[in-house]
């Protein structure tokens, strides 16, 4: 007799899932994940994985230390029997805190997100050290990508350059790249673009930023900056400073000239009377706020109504809420004529916002760092400037040196510093002011 064996219909037959135990790695393998950051507003994910665990109204992250999910799975299991063993305090002291383990010979990845959790540096200086310090490991370092590098592209080389190891970048290949860079001189100043990137490179590996980042550089548990020697108390042993020995070039001081740079500013007032100040107000703002108080780009950019005295005829400089100054001599009182005070006066009634400069729907105080928020009106006054003469670099720049030229030649050199708020009056001396007074001497006192 025939026995009535039970169909299988495939697809309809389900097996069990398979259940491991915390005790068994496997089972991590589905807790572990790649943690996110965020720059510059956009979300990045972290190139090792990570583990979250909660329990006991505790919940803590570890970071694994690898990107191999295999290593990062026997990682978490490692933590969790150790956390069951020992509990929460002994588990952060060996894992998180003092305890927390080191890391040799760490990537550029860990090393800018330490960089970014441990360092008091503002986010445009942050900005700036590391957009310098990718460009200098992509070149130096010679990572290849193919396609745009903005966008979809810009991504894509972002997360090699991530991959690096530190290790790689060494004072040797800084100084075949820099040699390589200023004889290819594909650049209108290769040596200050060289200098520039090296110097804002450097800046990351200060004593004073890698304190409470590295554990040991060059086999040091110490670093020295003019204070003295700092010890190190972070975790990233970092196995040699990549810029020792490494120095600037000497690049030749360019003090301003106004011929040179094509700057008439009795011929600009006149032609942004007629052509700016009519259809362009805002753009006239920019140009007279420059020209009257060299007041630097971001300066502009974030200056307030309430932040001139209109009755003292005084624009006082001064950080807020949006605004970190660039160093502490900025901050100061700018004195300004009756002609400025009375064109602000009329200005204002017309604006709307709390900003001097209005952006067209663009007053939001938030921005991404190393943005204006008057980007775009910036662009719009060089072009204009250029188009009628101004041949420098930085035109707006430019108008901040023929202010301070102004006041050096009408009230001397130690005001002309105190207005454009520099720290260092040989600032103003050898690079700002430009000699309009020529001494001479008059041989009539020898002749009888």
């Amino acid at each position: 007799m025939a026995k009535n064996w039970p169909r299988i219909i495939l697809g309809h037959f389900n097996m069990p899932a398979i259940r491991y135990s915390k005790s068994d790695f496997r089972y991590w393998k589905t807790k572990v994940f790649f943690n996110t950051y965020t720059y510059k507003g956009e979300k990045f994910k972290q190139s090792d994985y990570s583990v979250r665990f909660s329990e006991d109204s505790q919940r803590h992250t570890f970071g694994l230390g690898t990107g191999n999910k295999d290593e990062a799975a026997r990682k978490a299991r490692e933590i969790f029997l150790f956390r069951e063993l020992n509990g929460w305090e002994s588990t952060l002291e060996k894992y998180k805190s003092k305890g927390e383990q080191k890391v040799e010979s760490p990537t550029v990845e860990i090393f800018l997100n330490e960089i970014r959790d441990k360092t008091t540096l503002k986010p445009d200086t942050l900005y700036s050290y590391e957009k310098k310090f990718r460009q200098l490991i992509t070149e130096a370092c010679e990572i290849k990508h193919e396609g745009s590098r903005v966008g979809k592209g810009n991504l894509a080389l972002r997360n090699k350059v991530n991959k690096v190891m530190l290790s790689e970048l060494t004072p040797s290949k800084i100084m075949t790249w820099k040699k390589k860079f200023i004889s290819q001189g594909g650049n209108k100043s290769p040596v200050q673009t060289v200098n520039s990137i090296i110097r804002n490179s450097k800046s990351l590996f200060s004593a004073n930023n890698l304190v409470f980042v590295a554990a040991e550089i060059g086999g040091s548990k110490h670093a020295y900056d003019r204070s003295g020697k700092r010890t190190l108390k972070g975790r990233l042993i970092i196995p040699h400073d990549p810029f020792e020995d490494v120095s600037l070039e000497k690049v030749r001081i360019r003090k301003y000239d106004a011929q040179r740079a094509g700057m008439d500013l009795g011929k600009l007032f006149n032609l942004a009377q007629n052509e700016l100040l009519p259809s362009k107000p805002e753009l006239y703002k920019v140009f007279l706020i420059a020209a009257v108080s060299g007041l630097r780009r971001k300066e502009i950019d974030w200056l307030q109504w309430d932040h001139i005295d209109f009755k003292q005829q005084i624009i006082h400089v001064q950080a807020s809420t949006n605004y970190e100054l660039k160093s502490a001599e900025s901050e100061n009182q700018i004195a300004i004529d009756e002609f400025t005070v009375n064109q602000l006066k009329k200005l204002k009634r017309k604006s709307k916002g709390k900003f001097v400069v209005s952006t067209s729907g663009r007053n939001s105080a938030s921005r991404k760092a190393g943005s204006y928020r008057c980007g775009y009106l910036f662009k719009q006054l060089c072009k204009w400037l250029r188009k009628h003469g101004v041949k420098s670099q930085k035109p707006i720049h430019t108008l901040r040196q023929e202010a301070t030229s102004i006041i050096a030649d009408q009230y001397g050199l130690h005001a002309a510093s105190s207005f454009a708020r520099h720290s260092d009056i040989r600032i103003t001396s050898q690079v700002y002011v430009e000699n309009r007074k020529l001494s001479q001497v008059d041989t009539s006192q020898f002749r009888s």
